[in-house]
């Protein structure tokens, strides 16, 4: 979903054809909740993880993830970075700018730490209240973060907050979706509750949501609060979650005993990899030449479709690749440094005879 909604949004020119058109609502209304689907189940794997581990493991893996999330974040720096910039003495401004990598970098990093400090607490269901009050507070407060303004040197973490300086994703509010998988992952991991259990309250959850916003406005109305007010009128992040809840609960239900098949499996565990085979075709990374620059908001309906489909196939088809040849390309750089190396010995040796 991730890679033909990045390729078709950035491809298709949308006065070519009839925007009220079902099939462009269907996917636009699929392509809004990618990225709340993606952080709730990001939050639970995480938390699942982490909550199988004993006292001393979770802090090996606490040591783990936190290396992980300080990489996806230097990932999503380097991805951004222009060698025409950088050569002419610069950093292009774009350098600066959050994406969806940065996000679930600190997203690991805040999840893992707060699993490490609730460590002494053998109350899931304590976790689970933490991370789900987390999640609502986050989209509670959300109103006030788009007011918030930054000038000078707070620029810099302002992006992991707003968009206003060009930032395509940040950390907030989008972190709240993980949140709330992180608390969803806790109370599933208490025993003795069914599948059909699960699924039956993801589906009556995810209706409630569906329907908060009179809850809301009700809240505002014996409490007085602007704030409530305001989320009733701009609901979209606790509207996204019921959505998502129901989307879980369904293939919840649907994959319960199903398996994948091997290139599919294989690519569920290469993400990251897939993630940046994309932005580098769709972006051009370094280089700044890639599909953007190619075929901006400059193609129909057909095309871009046809070429969302066969930009899905290619960059699968590129992970893939790499996963079969990572042994080999691993194998010939350790032979490259080993040689590197024994240059350099050979040559502080003749240098100090």
């Amino acid at each position: 979903m991730m890679l033909q909604g990045h390729f078709v949004h950035l491809t298709l020119d949308t006065s070519t054809f009839d925007n009220s058109h079902w099939l462009y609502k269907t996917w636009l209304f699929g392509r809004g909740n990618t990225a709340p689907l993606f952080f709730t189940i990001s939050g639970f794997i995480l938390t699942y993880i982490l909550l199988q581990k004993n006292t001393a493991d979770l802090k090996k893996q606490f040591l783990k993830t936190l290396k992980r999330g300080l990489s996806l974040v230097a990932i999503g720096y380097l991805l951004r970075l222009h060698l025409g910039s950088l050569f002419s003495g610069n950093i292009n401004q774009t350098f600066f700018q959050v994406d969806v990598l940065h996000c679930i970098g600190l997203t690991v990093i805040i999840l893992s730490s707060l699993l490490v400090i609730m460590n002494n607490s053998r109350s899931t269901t304590l976790k689970a209240t933490v991370f789900i009050s987390l999640s609502c507070l986050t989209f509670m407060l959300d109103p006030i973060r788009t007011e918030l303004l930054f000038s000078g040197n707070f620029k810099f973490f302002s992006n992991y907050i707003t968009q206003s300086n060009g930032s395509v994703f940040t950390l907030f509010p989008w972190i709240g979706y993980a949140f709330f998988g992180a608390g969803l992952s806790a109370l599933w991991s208490i025993k003795n509750i069914s599948q059909h259990a699960k699924t039956g309250s993801l589906l009556i959850f995810g209706w409630l949501l569906l329907n908060s916003s009179a809850a809301f406005m009700w809240l505002h109305h014996i409490t007085d609060l602007i704030i409530f007010k305001q989320v009733a009128y701009n609901n979209y992040l606790f509207i996204r979650l019921g959505y998502v809840l129901i989307i879980i609960a369904v293939f919840n239900g649907i994959t319960a005993n199903a398996r994948l098949i091997k290139p599919l499996n294989l690519l569920s565990k290469k993400t990251l990899t897939i993630y940046v085979i994309h932005f580098a075709l769709l972006y051009g990374s370094w280089f700044r030449f890639g599909i953007k620059q190619l075929f901006y908001k400059n193609l129909n309906p057909f095309w871009s479709s046809f070429g969302a489909v066969f930009f899905v196939l290619v960059s699968c088809g590129l992970c893939l690749t790499y996963i079969k040849t990572k042994p080999m390309i691993k194998q010939q750089y350790n032979i490259l440094k080993i040689m590197l190396l024994r240059r350099i010995v050979q040559r502080r040796i003749t240098l100090s005879a």
